[in-house]
């Protein structure tokens, strides 16, 4: 620990004392120290790149409580929308009864909280006025390395500079800090900070490749002293699978005394658990967990609660937890060193497993020290990649080329950068732009840097004319989108998939193809576009049935989900019961839904790119996925607030009951809105003669309001 900074003044000695008391703190770590030496807070670009554990976010929140101090307004942008709550939380340690931390709320936070794809968006449309922001915050800044997420980190870096609004970007690891810094016009500060809590590598090696799930669940087994364990794997089956295997030996069995089946059916909405979190609350109860993308976002929060609360030993993982996960975490496992990518196993890179393994004995969390256990097979070319501190692989850009620059170009004209300098002064400011000079493969020296640019950006324009995105108004020297070009950009905006423009594309021909659309197909199509599958153990003979008849093939994923959503999900059926009548895994139908939901609800502009009507029936159909209600019962999940698939089901079975066993009620119409609003006539009629209700003048009762949207 360390002493303030003499070169602070007395204003920022306050603040950065402030800031260390509203978090316990008594004194600055040695990077926290160098940062603020380094005048951090004197103004300007900055970007600290210092170990895991040691002090960046304060630097981060001095800067920003310094700003906001000084009137000024400050964007906090961090890698995905998991993550904006958590930070909007810490931020309001101290600056709730001051200032005002939101999520979004571009137009009046004081601090906006936003992902960085969002804030992208945003400056180019200039929510809120984002423009005339005084400081833009980059958390987990390393995120740049991604092939998605770090496109939109790198076009918003852009946007931030073209405004010349200031930067503070913080990170653990990037493998050229000088050529990022350089990029950003940002003041560099390394720590030479060793990580506050030391962590051990312990490589193991995989003895045989065909059962490496018996030594993983072995090293865990004998060694129960190094839980609680964070095990990332390479797939989602392979983390069930190996979480499973652990939980049979119940070596952590005693673990917790929880109820977590009691606590499973609380976290699902009155929904019935399925088979497969039915399980997964039995391998919990014997201190084990999995934790992946699939599983329902409730349940991934109890999960992650659970660890935290030291009920769990073991979690097992895909990189789901990779970023963000600040939880008591003593030993990292690293099961798979290699994944598939279509083109054979290669290696993970090495900031991922340098980020995997500092999620270990984070400060605070009462470790003296972390454990690492790389699992690897060729010792040699996993040393020389991930152990005995590995150089980090480079940053660079995502919109040098290929669909990187066009999606660009095709946003620029979308939102009023049309003409050819306009394009090329926003593309001066991207790390592409300052890329260009250097040592590269394409950079042979016989043309200039603007000439290089310009060669790329015709290919690009050429392209998107090719396949119908753009036009060039070569009279006034500027580029139009098509109306297949912007439905593309909007439909891109709503949905955050990180889709190829091609595919885009095809989907608007497979949509035009179509003389008649039918709900079925064009759920089919979209689940073709998002590559959407539902897990299964073989289908039942019925589901196989329908499958063929609709002419769909059974072990198609698209096939599937498009039955187990069509046939069953919206109309209403519970999950259980999709369960035992088709044996698909209906765990993650709830996301899926929603996903091709959204999807479905993002594609209407794409209506309009190909002049096709939209169908009447297609509102009703994106609820009626996104809800899992029939479409005649609509009008109640609509209007009345808190009604979801789950009450309409039980009231449904309720107004039936009473149908049958009471003659009182006697309903006319097949309809659940119908049905309520008829029970209310009888009852009110009845009612009439008893005492007058004592609610509010200004609140209906729930008969009214059901009664009000027939």
């Amino acid at each position: 620990m360390s002493s303030l900074p003499g070169s602070l003044s007395p204003e920022d000695e306050t603040l950065v004392q402030d800031l260390l008391a509203a978090h316990g703190f008594d004194s600055l770590t040695e990077t926290q120290h160098q940062a603020f030496e380094a005048r951090i807070l004197d103004g300007g670009n900055h970007l600290l790149v210092a170990e895991t554990g040691n002090g960046k976010t304060l630097c981060a929140e001095a800067v920003t409580k310094q700003m906001l101090d000084a009137g000024g307004r400050v964007a906090y942008l961090v890698p995905s929308k998991q993550l904006v709550k958590a930070k909007e939380e810490e931020l309001n340690t101290w600056a709730d009864e001051e200032y005002d931390v939101q999520q979004g709320g571009y137009r009046h936070a004081d601090v906006p909280v936003a992902t960085f794809d969002s804030f992208y968006q945003a400056m180019l449309r200039d929510t809120g006025g984002v423009r005339s922001l005084d400081l833009v915050v980059l958390d987990d800044f390393h995120i740049i390395y991604g092939e998605r997420r770090g496109r939109g980190l790198e076009k918003a870096i852009a946007a931030v500079l073209d405004n010349n609004v200031n930067i503070f970007a913080m990170s653990a690891t990037v493998g050229n800090p000088k050529e990022l810094a350089d990029w950003m016009n940002a003041n560099l500060v390394v720590s030479d900070e060793e990580r506050s809590i030391e962590i051990e590598e312990h490589p193991v090696m995989v003895e045989d490749q065909t059962d490496k799930k018996t030594q993983i669940v072995d090293h865990l087994r004998g060694n129960p002293g190094k839980s609680p364990y964070l095990v990332f794997n390479g797939s989602k089956p392979k983390t069930e699978a190996r979480a499973e295997g652990l939980a049979e030996t119940n070596a952590f069995a005693d673990r917790s005394s929880r109820n977590f089946h009691s606590e499973l059916r609380s976290r699902l909405d009155g929904m019935e658990p399925t088979r497969k979190l039915h399980d997964l609350a039995t391998l919990m109860s014997k201190g084990v967990a999995y934790h992946h993308a699939s599983l329902p976002s409730s349940i991934r929060n109890w999960i992650e609660e659970c660890y935290e609360e030291g009920d769990l030993a073991a979690l097992f993982c895909t990189p789901t937890l990779a970023y963000g996960f600040d939880a008591p975490v003593q030993s990292v496992v690293v099961s798979d060193l290699k994944r598939w990518t279509g083109g054979g196993m290669e290696y993970i890179h090495t900031y991922e497993y340098i980020q995997w393994i500092g999620r270990v004995a984070r400060p605070g969390k009462g470790f003296e020290k972390g454990y690492a256990y790389p699992f690897y097979s060729d010792f040699d070319a996993a040393s020389e990649q991930f152990f005995n501190d590995p150089d980090l692989e480079p940053v660079t850009s995502h919109v040098d080329s290929g669909d990187g620059l066009r999606w660009l170009i095709l946003e620029l004209v979308e939102m009023g950068w049309d003409t050819p300098e306009e394009i090329e002064d926003f593309l001066t400011e991207t790390l592409f732009w300052h890329q260009l000079s250097g040592d590269r493969a394409w950079d042979d020296g016989t043309v200039d840097k603007r000439t290089r640019m310009r060669q790329k950006l015709r290919e690009a324009a050429d392209w998107l004319q090719k396949f119908g995105f753009l036009r060039e108004k070569e009279t006034e020297q500027r580029f139009e989108n098509t109306r297949q070009g912007s439905a593309a950009v909007e439909f891109n905006f709503n949905v955050f998939g990180g889709y190829s423009l091609r595919s885009v594309h095809d989907l608007c021909a497979d949509l035009e193809s179509k003389d008649t659309f039918t709900a079925q197909n064009l759920l089919y199509q979209l689940a073709v576009f998002t590559d959407a599958y539902l897990s299964h153990d073989g289908f039942s003979t019925d589901f196989e049935d329908k499958l063929l008849n609709a002419e769909y093939l059974p072990d198609e994923d698209p096939a599937i989900v498009t039955g187990i959503l069509g046939w069953y999900w919206s109309q209403g059926i519970p999950a259980t019961e999709i369960e035992d009548r088709t044996n698909v895994d209906p765990t993650s139908i709830r996301m899926t839904a929603r996903n091709l939901s959204r999807t479905l609800d993002a594609a209407t502009p794409l209506f309009d790119a190909i002049q096709a009507e939209k169908p009447d029936w297609y509102d009703d159909f994106v609820t009626s996925i996104e809800k899992g209600v029939p479409r005649e019962d609509l009008p109640v999940a609509r209007h009345v607030h808190g009604v979801g698939r789950v009450t309409i089901s039980n009231l449904r079975d309720y107004l039936t009951e009473m149908d049958t066993g009471d003659t009182r009620f006697d309903f006319q119409t097949e309809t659940l809105a119908g049905g309520l609003g008829e029970a209310y006539e009888q009852v009110k009629r009845e009612d009439q003669r008893s005492v007058p209700s004592e609610r509010g003048p200004d609140r209906p009762d729930a008969g009214e309001a059901i009664n009000g949207i027939r």
